[in-house]
This record gives structure tokens, C-alpha cells and sequence, in this order.
């Protein structure tokens, strides 16, 4: 037996061990908004310049402006503030009336960027006073323990124009060169690969050795011929 064989076999526990320590932290990569009762006094208002992250898709948005003595209005702030939001890990997203389809493919991150803000309904609960600070002014504001939204992340969806890559619903999309076609080639990534390896050009002997599209997918033996299934 090698010394670098050895080495492996010796360190894998503890590897194995962090990668299930690793896949147990939970993301909180969601928000949960509450309605709140705001205290603050609108004596002043206030006008601020937004500037979105992503400049090619989004313009920015300035505030109030005087220019050669005339004004023009911008972004202004409301006061005062309506809803209260925290991050939040969700699991077991499921149907609540039949038919049950599977929980599609999601793309987590503890940066999640853009959000869906859907409606929330949550039985129960109580009013709670909560201390906050932030740039318009330090009071003690009541969160109503009624929930009412729900903030998903959301990506935008991978064109055939775009290289290689998963779509946020683990579909590899996209384009290859050399007459290559973008396929999931771990469970985790797409890549480029040939024609050939699609596992509906695939022998039936050799489903095993197929990619499909979805990264969720195995090539597996259906109806005499390869196609790709769920697990």
C-alpha cells in the first residue's frame, strides 16, 4: 500500500465528516417580512439616490434635484416605515392541494440578490416591541406577529445565447462550441460535452455512462432505450 494511499484512506473520516458538517449548516437565504406599528415622526423628508447593483439591466434611480435653480423630483422616502423584514431558512416547501409535483431545483447562496416577495400567511403569534436604529432614526417599533411576506431569492433565466451554465432550476443551458452541447456532467455543474454522450444517443448497455440536461437527472434504461429520469 502507498504512503499516499494510506494518507488518504486515514484523512477521508475527517473529510467526510466536514463535508457532512458542511452540508448541515442551514442558508438563511430567504426573508420573511412582518407588519409593523412605526413610532417615528415624519417631521422631515427624506430624498435619497438609488443605484442598482446590476447597471445593465437596471437604471439609476436619483433623488431630488436642483439644477440651474429649477427642481425635479426623485427617489423620496415615506416615512414611516411599514414593514419590518428577517432573513430566514425554509425547508419543506411543498403543494397544499393535490397533485404533489417534486420541489424544483434551487439554487441557494448566502448572497441571494434578487427577491419574489409573495404574500404570507402564518396562524399565531404575538406583538412584540423590537429596539431599531437605522438611517432615519432610533426608536422601539411593534411587530406585528402576523407575517405577510415571503422573500425568495430569484435568478434570471439563462438564454440559449449565454455559455454553458445551470439555470436556477438546474437545467444546463446554454451555448457550447465546437458543436458540443451543454450538459450536466456532475450532479453539481453543466459543462460542454459531445453529442455522443447525450444519454439519448446512448446504447442501452450504457445508460449508466449518459448525461442529461438537468443536473437532478440519471441516465437510466426506459422503454428499451436511455432517457434520462429522476431519482
Amino acid at each position: 500500500m502507498t504512503v499516499m494511499r494510506l494518507a488518504f484512506m486515514l484523512a477521508a473520516p475527517l473529510l467526510l465528516g466536514s463535508a457532512r458538517l458542511a452540508i448541515a449548516q442551514p442558508v438563511f437565504d430567504h426573508m420573511t417580512c412582518f407588519k409593523i406599528g412605526d413610532p417615528v415622526v415624519p417631521r422631515v423628508g427624506y430624498t435619497m439616490d438609488v443605484n442598482p447593483k446590476e447597471l445593465d439591466r437596471f437604471a439609476p434611480m436619483p433623488g431630488d434635484r436642483v439644477t440651474g435653480g429649477v427642481y425635479s423630483a426623485g427617489c423620496q422616502i415615506v416615512l414611516p416605515a411599514k414593514y419590518f423584514c428577517i432573513d430566514v431558512e425554509v425547508a419543506n416547501a411543498r403543494q397544499t392541494r393535490a397533485p404533489y409535483t417534486a420541489a424544483s431545483w434551487l439554487a441557494a447562496g448566502p448572497d441571494p440578490g434578487d427577491r419574489l416577495c409573495y404574500k404570507l400567511k402564518c396562524p399565531g403569534g404575538r406583538d412584540v416591541s423590537y429596539p431599531v436604529v437605522d438611517q432615519f432614526g432610533t426608536r422601539t417599533i411593534k411587530v406585528r406577529r402576523q407575517t405577510a411576506f415571503l422573500c425568495t431569492p430569484a435568478w434570471r433565466q439563462v438564454t440559449d445565447q449565454d455559455p454553458c451554465q445551470s439555470n436556477a432550476n438546474g437545467i444546463c443551458q446554454g451555448l457550447c462550441p465546437d458543436g458540443n452541447v451543454c450538459l450536466g456532467v456532475t450532479t453539481q455543474s453543466c459543462g460542454c460535452a459531445p453529442p455522443a454522450s447525450q444519454c439519448g444517443n446512448m446504447s442501452s448497455g450504457m445508460c449508466g455512462d449518459g448525461l442529461c440536461p438537468g443536473l437532478w437527472e440519471f441516465c437510466g434504461a426506459t422503454a428499451g432505450a436511455c432517457g434520462c429520469l429522476h431519482p
